[in-house]
């Protein structure tokens, strides 16, 4: 499984530069919440010296850390017993694109893919509707979470979330997900 991340990490890079977008911030993990919040000062530092207006930094900063901590808190330990995942941080003249990926089990993937396919299918107004249901509706995960972590990544971005499963055995699964901040004067 580490392999299937090692090779997907790489194809990434070679994507990325083959089609002109400079990564700003690429990690491979398993990582603690100590080095997502060491990646995201990294990453405060790195944007402003590329230029990058303040209210975009914010956006990429807070949609970063909702993904790390998604990974960090949902991301599956496959059968060599290690949390394997990666992300990615690329522009382009027009937009950041933010790729995630981690291991998640069979069982889980019809729920994610339902999660994701709802929240892509609404509006701006839903979705901070939906937010809000989802934050008062007092659910909570098997590890703790309020189920708010696509649903922020949605909001910050702007944009559809993209997602694919790719078998690594039976029973695990690559999820990978990416989305697109636009880079827009009125945004900025």
């Amino acid at each position: 499984m580490v392999n299937n991340f090692n090779n997907r990490f790489v194809e990434l890079e070679e994507e990325f530069s083959r089609t002109g977008f400079e990564v700003i911030q690429a990690k491979k993990g398993p990582w603690t919440q100590e080095d997502v919040e060491g990646f995201a000062y990294e990453l405060e530092t790195i944007l402003p010296e590329k230029g990058v207006k303040k209210g975009i930094i914010k956006r990429i900063f807070s949609l970063i850390i909702e993904a790390l901590q998604n990974i960090r808190l949902h991301g599956e330990s496959g059968n060599e017993g290690e949390q394997s995942s990666f992300y990615f941080i690329a522009k382009d003249d027009d937009i950041f694109r933010i790729v995630t990926a981690n291991i998640i089990h069979k069982d889980v993937i019809e729920k994610v893919q339902t999660r994701v396919d709802k929240i892509n299918s609404l509006d701006r107004v839903g979705l901070k509707t939906f937010y809000m249901e989802t934050l008062t509706d007092g659910q909570r995960s098997s590890k703790g979470g309020a189920g708010l972590g696509f649903i922020t990544v949605a909001m910050k971005a702007k944009s559809n979330l993209d997602y694919s499963f790719e078998p690594l055995d039976g029973s695990y699964f690559r999820f990978e997900m990416s989305c697109d901040l636009k880079l827009k004067k009125e945004e900025e």
